[in-house]
């Protein structure tokens, strides 16, 4: 008997579909902008090694690269905490437009970045970060202190975390292939270290802090 194999489900994924009132998500974001180079940029990949990694049957899931582009995107501007993302998933045009108007929660972005991209995200990241570099709409900065670096996403507004790296629209410094990689490497770094510590604080649960040391007694009194 020859073995079965069913193909993964993904819920439905259009990023020019109507809203119930005009008008379309399309027309909302311009043609000049750089979330729409960094769509294309997406779009054109080979994405057959992250849908290898979704098993056939079972319920639907969100699509992968959907969830690809708000991630990176989210990185591109600077923003590491899976609740902001998730924030801006009805806040912002760029993350509507990208996410086809699906509002994943924190908590399915998370086990996406954790459970299927695993280390595809790296590679993806330095593709798609050199291809922008490129280009020459993209920029890393470095900051000799925290608290220095400018507010940069991709419309200026305060929506990003300072530190010291981050990224910033428009046209980078001319250097060679050798030394754009480094820096992309120090931004890799760097991102890690904090999407480590946004999960801490994110994810760790410590119920006794939250519970005043005077309850805390008279809990323990009460169980004697």
């Amino acid at each position: 008997m020859k073995e079965r194999h069913s193909k993964p489900v993904f819920k439905f994924y259009e990023q020019k579909q109507l809203l119930l009132f005009p008008p379309m998500i399309e027309e909302k974001i311009s043609k000049a902008h750089p979330v729409r180079v960094f769509n294309y940029i997406i779009d054109g990949i080979d994405h057959s090694a992250l849908f290898a990694r979704y098993p056939g049957g079972g319920a639907s899931s969100y699509h992968p690269v959907m969830l690809l582009k708000i991630l990176l995107f989210a990185y591109l501007n600077n923003i590491y905490t899976l609740k902001e993302i998730e924030e801006l998933l009805v806040s912002d045009e760029n993350f509507i437009w990208l996410s086809g108007d699906q509002v994943p929660n924190y908590t399915t972005i998370n086990r996406f970045r954790r459970n299927k991209l695993g280390d595809l995200l790296k590679k993806y990241f330095f593709l798609v970060v050199e291809e922008l570099m490129t280009i020459g709409i993209l920029e890393i900065k470095t900051h000799n202190a925290v608290g220095s670096a400018p507010t940069s996403t991709v419309d200026s507004s305060p929506l990003s975390t300072i530190g010291a790296f981050s990224f910033e629209w428009g046209t980078p410094q001319k250097r060679n292939k050798s030394k754009r990689k480094s820096m992309i490497n120090d931004m890799w770094v760097y991102i890690q270290d904090r999407t480590t510590r946004e999960e801490r604080v994110t994810f760790s649960r410590n119920y006794k802090k939250l519970v005043p040391d005077l309850i805390q007694n008279d809990l323990a009194d009460e169980g004697n």
